[in-house]
C-alpha cells in the first residue's frame, strides 16, 4: 500500500523527468534554430545545419519514448523484481 508521501514523491519524479524533457526540448529547438541561422548567413549553398538537427533529434526522440512511453511501469517493476532477486540472493548467503 502506497502512503500519501510515498504517492507524492512518485508523483513529483514523473514531473521532474517531464520538465527535464521539455528544457531539453527547448533548448534542442533554440540551439538549432541559432545553428540554421549561421548556416544561412555564412555557409552560402553549403548546408550542415541538418547533421546537428538529425543526431539531436534522435537523442530528443529517445528521451521523448523514455519520458511519455516507456516511462515509470515498466521502470518500477522492473526495480521491484531486480531489488527482490538480490534479496533472494542475500538471503541465501
Amino acid at each position: 500500500m502506497i502512503d500519501e508521501k510515498q504517492a507524492y514523491e512518485y508523483a513529483r519524479k514523473i514531473i521532474e523527468e517531464r520538465v527535464g524533457f521539455f528544457v531539453h526540448f527547448l533548448i534542442y529547438l533554440f540551439v538549432n534554430g541559432v545553428l540554421f541561422i549561421i548556416n544561412y548567413r555564412f555557409s552560402h549553398g553549403h548546408w550542415w545545419f541538418y547533421l546537428p538537427l538529425l543526431f539531436w533529434s534522435i537523442g530528443i526522440f529517445s528521451h521523448f519514448l523514455s519520458v511519455f512511453l516507456f516511462s515509470h511501469n515498466i521502470k518500477e517493476r522492473w526495480i521491484q523484481k531486480k531489488a527482490q532477486d538480490i534479496i533472494k540472493k542475500n538471503k541465501s548467503i
